[in-house]
Parts: C-alpha cells; structure tokens; sequence
C-alpha cells in the first residue's frame, strides 16, 4: 500500500513541476521559422509594396498658403518719447492686438511662427489643404478680417487721442490765462493790500506747477499721434500659393518597412496557426 501511495506521490510531483524547456524558442528557430515559410514573407512584402505604389500614384497634391503679417502698435503716451525709439522698446508701446494673444487665437486654424525682427513683432502663418482657392481663399479672408480689426482698433485710439489732445491744450491754455489774471491783480495788489497780493502769489505758485506735467502729457500725446503709418499691422508678405511635390522615396521606403515587419510577423503567425491546428488534431 505504502508503495502505491509513493509511486502516485512522484506521478503527482511531476504533473505539478511540468518542464518548460521544450517550450523554449532560440533565435535560430525564429530564423528557422522565417525560412521554411519565406513564401508567406514574399507575398505579404510584395502586396504592401504593391499598395504603396498605388498610394504613390493616386495620392492627391496639397497646396500651401503663407503669408507674413507685423503687428502694429501705437506709442505709449505715457511714457515719454522724444528722446527714445518706440520701435526697440516694449515699455514705449501699446499692440494694437498683443503679438502672443494674436499667435495663440490665429494657432487654432494655421500654423503660426512668432519672430521678432529689429524689434518688429512678425506672425508667419501657414496652411496646407487639398484645394488651392480654398487654401488661399481662406488665409487671405483671416488676413484681411486681421488688418480690418486692427485698423478700426487703431483709428479709435487714435481719435480719442486727439480729442484728449485738444482737450489738454485748452486746459493748458486756459492755466495761462488765470496766471494772467493773477499777474494783473498781483500788481494792484501790491500798491495797497500785501496780504491778498501775496495769497495770489501762492495760487499763482500752485497752478504754475501744473504747467510742465501738463505740458509733457501733451508732447507726449501730439508724439504718439505724429508717428509715421509704419505702425499700422501691415502684410509684409501676402498669402502666395504654392505646389506640395510628392515624395515618392519617403512613401518607398516606408513601404519598404513596413512590409519587411509584416512579412516577417506573418510566417511567425502561420507557424503559431499550424501548431495549433496539428495539436487539435
């Protein structure tokens, strides 16, 4: 009896401890295995350079758009400008439209590049598409929707600027007028009432010490009006039309290996299939 019971002991130990080395694969059985079935390889190789070379045929052209826009912007009549030059400094101007705010709303529907050049904002945009009149159709109506926008923009500010303009020049004026008046009744003043001439004196003082702020707020603001056109946004280079070539040899090459994996991964596909089959039966 004892005996029985070992012999189903080491029967039930080798069932448990099963021996994996057969299952084993070398990479001289992959090589093996590709070999014996080069067949499948060759088609599988051959019909997706086949179907490369039809894509390369029936491909259809692209067509880019590009065009080139500076942002325009108009001097900060802050900040004084006689003796700077607005085009190299950021703190002496005010965008039209901020240069990153309009890259990051144009991004959405181009490709877009934001250099800087000799202190000029630029906006590079690209398209590429199927349709040459819609490509170009299209980013020449961003490009005029873009400048329109800004222009409006601009000559708002710009005319606000010349009210406020005309309306620091008359304050100016009229600060001239009262230290006048105080000059004349100063000098009655002087004859008899001390007290009082001196009181003017004082508010005299006061509004003369209004006169240079207010006189640089109003060359600052007659600078900032009297800038050349040259900062309106303006197209450096209007949406030109050009042929995307095909490229035959990158769509070979890809072709190439791809169908080298495929056909490859193929005959291991096979194998695996066949095994399977010959075990069921």
């Amino acid at each position: 009896m004892s005996k029985i019971l070992a012999e189903n002991t080491n029967n039930s130990t080798q069932h448990s401890y099963p021996n994996y080395a057969k299952d084993e694969v070398s990479l001289v059985d992959l090589i093996r295995t590709v070999i014996k079935r080069k067949k499948i390889a060759y088609i599988v190789f051959s019909l997706i350079m086949f179907v490369t070379i039809i894509f390369i045929f029936f491909v259809p052209v692209s067509y880019t758009s590009d065009a080139t826009i500076s942002v325009g912007y108009l001097p900060n009549p802050l900040v004084s400008t006689a003796s700077q030059d607005v085009s190299n400094s950021e703190n002496t101007v005010l965008y039209i439209e901020n240069p990153n705010d309009l890259f990051k709303r144009l991004q959405g529907m181009y490709k877009v590049k934001h250099v800087k050049r000799d202190g000029v904002n630029i906006i590079e945009l690209s398209i590429t598409g199927l349709s040459p009149q819609k490509t170009q159709k299209l980013l020449i109506k961003t490009i005029d929707d873009t400048l329109l926008k800004h222009e409006l923009i601009f000559m708002s500010v710009f005319d606000k600027r010349k009210v406020h303009l005309k309306k620091l020049q008359n304050n100016y004026l009229e600060l001239e007028k009262q230290i006048k008046i105080f000059d004349q009744q100063i000098l009655l003043l002087k004859e008899g009432l001390f007290e009082q001439a001196v009181s003017l004196s004082i508010e005299k003082g006061k509004i003369l010490s209004l006169l240079p702020g207010l006189s640089d707020e109003i060359l600052n603001i007659g600078l900032s009006i009297e800038e050349p056109q040259s900062r309106k946004t303006m197209v450096l280079k209007y949406p030109t039309l050009q042929v995307q070539e095909k490229n035959p040899l990158r769509y070979m090459i890809v072709g190439f290996f791809v169908g080298l994996f495929l056909g490859v991964f193929s005959t291991f596909a096979y194998e695996f299939v066949v095994k399977i089959k010959s075990k069921l039966i």
